[in-house]
């Protein structure tokens, strides 16, 4: 097996806690919620209640979380804590005093285990103390309950009412409040070893004094670069624009944007611009404020925007316009508006419109969400809309008959009173946020396998994250895999992504020689391949060809090796020839007895059939004839035929001593007498007068002299012939000389 590793990696990229798909669900109206899962905000049902005067909370800070999908897993009003079902967790209720606080509440991760959340909230009030309750989601059944033992435990004191979380640059999460009565802001430090308990200070701007910082709102740019902060206290109102370092925690150069005396104006809600190039606040006025009586209608709320993208912090304070359009806001002793950045990009805010003079309408019950709808233009263009989102009231029966009037006290005027107004939204909920994802690692594995593989091959995805997703949605540690191929596992902790990516290649170096084989009179050679390439070959001889040549019987093997794969055959190869069973046909003289035995050759084990139905090894012929044998050798059938015949060896014949060439059909001519059908070759015949010439000749055995040359008949008397051939089928020569007579 062959392992080959290529690492590389992608530098971190900034999440701001806006627009991650946790924040898709806002609880923050009565029992409603926002859900921007679809890209636009849709009312939803939460469990929450929000009655202030039927004593069911008195709560304004609202947290949630969703899954990465966009999934609600839990949120809280910091009275109780309700599971996805919008069912109070079995132990989800904790001590919490956020009243008039739109930022008393905040969960984050716990950065070393992916089902564990921290749910920070405030005990007060005035000098409120910072708690923390662990809240674990694999606990009843999956739908999440408080970790025993980790409820309400305490973390520093003497702070304001509202904290604000952002991701560091190390793989950690910053949390940032502020000393009631001091010019202090306090960095607390969540790690992957948990919450640090050395906080960092950073003592910067003014605004001091007792209970200098009653009431306040925190905003940090989505670059993590500037910390907004505004709020009331005893010593008036202020906003302000500082520096925030992610990696120390540090905050430094603090730049008042705006501070009225006390009771002048109300600051309070802070907001930066997706773009980190805009800074928004809102103001209300007390113009309409008895003091200490109360209000005697509802306040005027002013939208102003900063452009904190300018190079001097001059210019930066003196950027600010408010924007065109105003809206109106009633709550009781509250003084203003938060503002939360929507995963939409827009930047919402309640806007009460209960009560807008001249129209007057005493029972007129009817809240809004407001929206500025382009944050990153500047003055109008932003299209600031304070009737964004209509807020239903809940009917008339469900609004307590015990809620007095706010009373004016110098003149007794009740008429103010709008019947549901303590019903109205005031907080949208907190980000959540997560570290920064830090350089992704991107790890190539090659391995090279045997095959056919034996078994499945298990590919393990490395330890230590919390989410692994294989390429076949898988989300096991471990994968087992079958044939070879490439697959990928995306594993990820909060900070952390590695993507193993697994090559399996396969080296098949299977093959078969085939099966033994027997050849029955075939032709050398025979020729064995391996039909495996790019591998290493050894023969049982020490042959390193792929192809071997078979010349002889025998068992022939080879291994064959790629890299680390290895595999092996053998076969047996036999030849059998034909053996010579009868001979060539035979030819006997004729006149001579047979006596002829017939031998087969046959192999051990082999079986032997005779044409005439016997079995035995020979056979004898007495007579002439075809004689064929069917030998069988294992799978080979081997058969012969020897045909026994006669023939005329040797030509008997005689030659006449007279003949008369009378015409009378009687011994008219003169010619030898030789053995019929006797085979004759080369034969000559002539004939001599007795002065030595030739009268006749012949080639032709059948013809014979008639007593004439050239057609004249000869005399009487004796003639001298000649006569020669080879005869029969042994061809033998005969040679003779004689006389004969001619007579009439």
């Amino acid at each position: 097996m062959i392992w080959f590793f290529i690492t590389y990696s992608i530098p971190a990229i900034s999440q701001p806690g806006w627009n991650l798909k946790e924040n898709s669900i806002w609880p923050c109206i009565m029992d409603s919620a926002l859900d921007f899962t679809s890209g636009s905000p849709v009312k939803i049902k939460s469990g929450i209640q929000v009655y202030w005067c039927t004593g069911t909370t008195d709560m304004v800070s609202y947290a949630s979380v969703c899954d990465p999908g966009g999934n609600m897993l839990f949120y809280t009003d910091g009275d109780s804590i309700w599971n996805k079902n919008n069912q109070v967790m079995p132990n989800g209720f904790i001590q919490s005093a956020t009243s008039g606080s739109s930022q008393g509440l905040l969960i984050v991760p716990v950065l070393s285990n992916p089902n564990q959340y921290y749910l920070f909230s405030f005990e007060g009030p005035l000098e409120y103390v910072l708690s923390y309750t662990i809240i674990d989601l694999t606990l009843d059944h999956g739908l999440g309950d408080v970790v025993p033992g980790k409820r309400n435990i305490p973390l520093d004191s003497g702070l304001t009412d509202a904290i604000v979380a952002t991701p560091g640059n190390n793989c950690d999460i910053w949390l940032i409040s502020h000393d009631v009565s001091d010019t202090l802001f306090k960095s607390y430090h969540i790690t992957t070893d948990g919450l640090d308990t050395a906080v960092v200070q950073s003592r910067v701007g003014s605004f001091a004094g007792f209970y200098g910082f009653l009431f306040t709102n925190f905003a940090v740019s989505p670059n993590r670069q500037k910390l907004a902060f505004a709020g009331w206290g005893l010593n008036g109102s202020n906003v302000s624009l500082l520096d925030f370092n992610a990696a120390t925690g540090e905050i430094t150069n603090p730049l008042v944007l705006d501070s009225f005396g006390f009771f002048t104006s109300f600051a309070y809600g802070v907001c930066f611009s997706p773009d980190n190039s805009k800074l928004y606040t809102t103001i209300s006025d007390t113009n309409n404020y008895d003091f200490p009586g109360g209000w005697s209608e509802p306040c005027i709320g002013h939208i102003w925007q900063y452009d904190v993208s300018l190079s001097s912090a001059s210019a930066i304070a003196s950027s600010g316009i408010e924007i065109p359009q105003q809206y109106y806001y009633w709550w009781g002793t509250m003084i203003s508006p938060p503002l939360r950045l929507g995963p939409d990009g827009k930047i919402y805010l309640p806007a009460d419109d209960a009560y807008t003079p001249p129209e007057a309408e005493l029972n007129d019950t009817i809240p809004y969400i407001g929206c500025i709808n382009y944050p990153n233009l500047s003055g109008s263009a932003c299209n600031f809309q304070c009737h964004a989102i209509m807020v239903s009231s809940p009917p008339s029966a469900l609004l307590s008959s015990t809620c007095a009037a706010y009373t004016i006290s110098s003149t007794g005027d009740t008429s103010f009173y709008i019947p549901g107004s303590e019903l109205l939204p005031y907080a949208l909920g907190a980000d959540y946020v997560k570290p920064l994802l830090g350089d992704s690692a991107y790890i190539r594995t090659d391995t090279t396998v045997c095959l056919p593989l034996k078994d499945s091959i298990t590919l393990h995805a490395p330890p230590g994250y919390f989410h692994y997703t294989w390429n076949d949605g898988s989300t096991d540690t471990v994968r087992k895999v079958l044939t070879p191929g490439t697959y990928f596992v995306h594993a990820q902790t909060y900070c952390h992504i590695r993507v193993d990516t697994f090559v399996i290649k396969g080296v098949d170096v299977h093959f078969s020689l085939g099966d033994d084989t027997t050849f029955c009179n075939a032709p050398f050679p025979y020729t064995l391949h391996v039909p495996v390439r790019n591998a290493a070959y050894s023969w049982q001889d020490g042959s390193k060809d792929s192809i071997y040549t078979v010349t002889q019987s025998g068992v022939y093997a080879v291994v064959v090796t790629n890299g680390n794969c290895h595999a092996s055959d053998s076969v047996r190869i036999t030849f059998i020839n034909a053996p010579q069973h009868l001979g060539n046909d035979t030819v006997l003289c004729s006149g001579q007895p047979i006596q002829l035995r017939l031998q087969a050759n046959v192999p051990a084990g082999g079986i032997v059939e005779w044409s005439n139905g016997t079995f035995d090894s020979s056979l004898w012929v007495q007579d002439t004839g075809s004689y064929w044998i069917r030998v069988t050798d294992g799978p080979c059938r081997f058969g012969d035929t020897i045909n026994i015949s006669m023939q005329i060896c040797d030509c008997m014949f005689n030659m006449p001593s007279a003949f008369s060439p009378n015409n009378d059909g009687k011994n008219d001519l003169f010619r030898p007498i030789i053995q019929p059908d006797c085979p004759v070759t080369d034969y000559l015949f002539t004939i001599y007068n007795r002065w030595g010439q030739m009268v006749w000749m012949s080639r032709d055995p059948k013809q014979g002299w008639n007593g004439t040359f050239n057609g004249v008949p000869q005399e009487l008397g004796t003639y001298e012939y000649i006569i020669q051939f080879n005869a029969g089928t042994k061809e033998k020569k005969h040679f003779q000389k004689g006389d004969v007579a001619l007579v009439r």
